[in-house]
């Protein structure tokens, strides 16, 4: 089971801009989270690094693509 990061510690965890982090969460494009109250947020590590990949796998195509 993986352990569950509060949205600070899941940006020092992906290595991303909490802001950006946080956008892509508002868009509905970030990682899978649970919200157990208004303003609390928290990610296992097996959905950032699912996401993760996905979201490498999607800036490749666009890169290759631009090519």
């Amino acid at each position: 089971m993986s352990q569950l990061l509060d949205t600070r510690s899941a940006t020092e965890y992906t290595k991303l801009p909490l802001q950006f982090f946080r956008l892509q969460v508002r868009h509905g494009t970030g990682p899978d989270f649970v919200q157990p109250s208004a303003r609390r947020r928290f990610f296992s590590q097996d959905a950032l690094d699912q996401w993760m990949a996905t979201w490498k796998r999607g800036v490749g195509k666009e890169k290759a693509a631009q090519s």
